[in-house]
């Protein structure tokens, strides 16, 4: 299965997420190559780099069709047998370590899943309500993003 390799990036000068060619911001990247690749490889060879931080698409839509990526917040409910298992707020990461991709619990920072593990053995409704730059509320006075 292949998976389509996309970024966006928060701009950290300007306060801006910045998209592919969402809403004109190719000016945002400074000039920059307008393929991903291009993208990523001008501005990290660049001294634009330390301005962006890069989130990378997980692959997944949400159940309103809408991309999820690295750094969103979504809303989890799942279901085991038609019976409610867990729900709550939860921040997508990316683990390096077993190079998968997490949801992990804004209220018990303790507890996470795979993606993998929710789309197994659960039936789930996962709805992006945000992200940790353009909705810092969202983390529940969490630190770092």
């Amino acid at each position: 299965m292949n998976r389509e390799i996309k970024f966006r990036a928060w701009h950290k000068v300007k306060n801006i997420m910045v998209y592919d060619n969402e809403d004109d911001t190719y000016g945002d990247w400074e000039g920059c190559c307008v393929s991903n690749v291009g993208m990523i490889n001008t501005i990290l060879n660049s001294q634009y780099y330390k301005e962006y931080e890069f989130m990378q698409y997980t692959g997944l839509h949400d159940k309103n069709g809408k991309e999820i990526y690295e750094g969103d917040i979504v809303l989890l409910d799942c279901y085991y047998y038609e019976e409610p298992a867990f729900d709550g707020e939860f921040k997508v990461i990316y683990d390096n370590i077993n190079g998968m991709w997490l949801l992990v619990d804004l209220e018990n920072k303790d507890r996470g899943f795979a993606f993998g593990e929710i789309r197994s053995y659960y039936k789930a409704e996962i709805e992006v309500i945000g992200n940790i730059y353009d909705n810092p509320e969202l983390l529940g006075g969490e630190d770092e993003c």
